[in-house]
């Protein structure tokens, strides 16, 4: 008899064990699906906060070659304008001068044909 009575309590305190190991992983396993479910949403956070800053460094280099581009345009066409004054400068200095060479050249011509009529009139 307490043979029989040993067996039926080992018999359900095994059932009990196998009772509580399934229920337990029923419960882990609803742990881990919790878990990998707060891991997806991290995930998920991490993603979208990714893309934002993709696109703001995005917006930003464009924004940033857009205006390189303006000022060197603007850049480009003042020192053009700069290189036409000094050029148009130039020119004005360059006919003056040719000016005053074709007047100083007309005043020793006129001095060379007085000169050579003085030398025939002899």
């Amino acid at each position: 008899m307490l043979e029989v009575l040993t067996l039926v309590f080992v018999v359900a305190v095994l059932g009990l064990l196998l009772l509580l190991f399934f229920r337990k992983s029923s419960d882990v396993n609803a742990d881990l699906q919790a878990k990998i479910s707060e891991l997806e949403k991290g995930l998920q956070k991490i993603e979208t906060a990714l893309r934002e800053d993709f696109r703001l460094n995005r917006d930003e280099s464009a924004r940033v070659a857009r205006e390189n581009r303006t000022e060197l345009t603007e850049s480009l066409t003042r020192t053009g304008k700069e290189q036409a004054d000094k050029l148009e400068a130039l020119i004005s200095k360059i006919e003056e001068k040719n000016r005053e060479l074709r007047s100083d050249i007309e005043n020793l011509s006129k001095c060379g044909r007085l000169s050579m009529r003085s030398c025939r009139r002899p």
